[in-house]
């Protein structure tokens, strides 16, 4: 079972739920929605609060190597390729970590970032390889 199933079988808002593990509401709703999900220490504390029904396992993030949308895949192997996390890739291109989780989760970036990106990897992951499923941030048509 999910967060947001358990909510609402259990009427519950983020904010209650968020004061029953000892979290911030922000936390929680990012993590809900986030590729990155909730950390080791929360997932536990979730699942203890929701007496088993919501799994660590339900709640751990996906890793670059776990996501498979092929339209990340030239990031997800010059990643493995490099042996460079992603956090050092956010680092080199000047982003946030969660903008690169965001777009293996199919977010939409801006061009700047594309080619910020293009930057950090030496031109090996170029701007086109970029493109997401989310829609594009520069107009208002579907990509992919």
């Amino acid at each position: 079972m999910t967060v947001t199933e358990y909510l609402k079988l259990n009427g519950l808002t983020i904010s209650a739920f968020a004061d029953m593990v000892g979290c911030s509401k922000s936390y929680v709703s990012y993590s809900i929605t986030s590729p990155a999900g909730f950390s080791q220490k929360i997932a536990e504390r979730i699942e203890a609060v929701t007496d088993g029904a919501v799994t660590v396992e339900e709640l751990r993030h996906k890793t670059w190597r776990q996501i498979r949308r092929p339209e990340c895949q030239p990031l997800a192997d010059y990643l493995r390729n490099e042996g460079i996390t992603l956090y050092k890739l956010a680092e080199l291109a000047g982003v946030t970590p969660s903008t690169l989780y965001g777009l293996m989760a199919g977010r939409a970036i801006t061009d700047q970032t594309k080619f910020r990106i293009s930057r950090a990897t030496g031109g090996v992951i170029s701007p086109a390889d970029l493109i997401s499923a989310a829609i594009d941030v520069e107009g208002d048509s579907t990509i992919g």
